[in-house]
């Protein structure tokens, strides 16, 4: 009795194995970025919720030039990798990404990060938050978020 075979079953098999080896071969997993909360002075959060102001954060990715990365040095003696302005959330958690590819290219070591949060300007010309930066390393995605502090300009 001859053997036949079910090619499309065969390549199903071998297509579902090397679906499941890709996560192995992509190396190690990348970090998920960094989760930030605000903790807004209840003036700010009366003033904001007045106006219907937002939240933004501006944040980069940083680190000493790895080789072939002198060209991106900034002024700092670094390699800045900037992030697209990043909406926040006045209550609850925001994720700030993770280091895109080109910062571990051009970042010698784990990049760190440079987090600045400010009003989204859709009310007012001017930014009404003094917030606390966050500069550093980003904590492991099981760590609490980072909390940052904000009041408004001027508030004692």
């Amino acid at each position: 009795m001859p053997l036949a075979l079910n090619l499309s079953a065969v390549c199903g098999a071998a297509a579902a194995a090397v679906l499941a080896a890709a996560p192995a071969l992509a190396g190690p997993p990348q970090p998920e970025g960094l989760s930030i909360a605000v903790d807004l002075s209840p003036k700010a959060q009366k003033r904001l919720a007045a106006l219907g102001e937002g939240i933004v954060a501006s944040a980069f990715y940083f680190g000493p030039p790895a080789k072939g990365a002198a060209r991106r040095v900034s002024p700092s003696g670094q390699v800045e990798v900037p992030l697209d302005e990043i909406p926040v959330q006045a209550r609850g958690v925001t994720r700030i990404p993770a280091a895109p590819p080109d910062a571990r290219r051009w970042i010698a070591g784990e990049p760190r990060i440079n987090v600045n949060l400010y009003t989204a300007r859709r009310k007012s010309d001017d930014n009404l938050l003094d917030c606390a930066l966050f500069e550093g390393v980003v904590p492991k995605p099981a760590e609490q978020p980072v909390r940052i502090a904000c009041k408004l300009i001027g508030e004692d």
